[in-house]
């Protein structure tokens, strides 16, 4: 479990990221990669909008369905191997469009959480 792994500091900085995505999601939809981090993120309390990136479309038609429907989002993509090179796409297309994608979660987590690389494993 993640709780036992933070110290209380590193915790207390996770429970205001988590605050901050929870107020920003009232407006702003997370992009996740896929079923079990959409599960994760509502565990967390956060209940805004949430969009699977992995739902069958190619990243462009993806990209273009963001754009025909928002302004901005909030990745949260895996920062793994994997989920770094699918941040880096999708936020390319994003912005190519016009779109402000929040990338400062994935990057705070990155620092909190080191040992850590999937949405999947924030489970308190």
């Amino acid at each position: 479990m993640l709780r036992e792994m933070l110290s209380p500091k590193e915790l207390e900085i996770f429970e205001v990221l988590v605050n901050e995505l929870k107020e920003l999601n009232k407006k702003v939809p997370i992009i996740v990669e896929g079923s079990h981090d959409i599960k994760v993120l509502r565990d967390l309390g956060i209940a805004g909008t949430i969009i699977k990136l992995n739902n069958g479309m190619s990243l462009l038609r993806f990209s273009e369905y963001i754009a025909d429907n928002y302004g901005e989002v909030i990745l949260l993509l895996d920062w793994d191997s994997k989920g770094k090179e699918l941040t880096s796409k999708i936020s390319a297309l994003l912005e190519e469009q016009g779109i402000v994608c929040h990338l400062e979660f994935i990057n705070t987590l990155k620092k909190i959480v080191p040992h850590i690389r999937t949405v999947e494993s924030l489970i308190l």
